[in-house]
């Protein structure tokens, strides 16, 4: 899974790229899906207090603050294996749940 931010409210920043995210390896053979979950193995839509977050993000600019970050663009690689969902409130400003069971019926790309 792979999260990405462009960032469009600073073109002048051009190129930036930011990736958050978790990671799996599948060492099974015969194209079988790992038994490795995602996060704390549940998927997006179950959200707090069962899917893996980040909150809060912020990047660093080109002068070294601190910038809160409004918009991305959320990709995931396998999405019936394992999602993810973008979210904004006041408390946690922009965020995303992720994640995925270890034992989803799922077709690795």
């Amino acid at each position: 899974m792979v999260q990405k931010l462009l960032n469009s409210q600073h073109p002048q920043w051009s190129g930036v790229l930011v990736q958050w995210g978790g990671e799996i390896t599948n060492t099974r053979s015969y194209s079988q899906h790992t038994t490795t979950q995602m996060g704390s193995g549940h998927f997006a839509e179950e959200g707090f207090g069962k899917a893996s977050f980040f909150h809060n993000l912020r990047i660093i600019d080109p002068l070294y603050h601190l910038v809160r970050v409004d918009d991305f663009l959320l990709q995931t690689r396998n999405p019936t294996c394992y999602n993810a969902i973008k979210a904004h409130n006041e408390a946690w400003g922009t965020h995303f749940f992720y994640g995925g069971p270890d034992s989803t019926p799922c077709v690795p790309s």
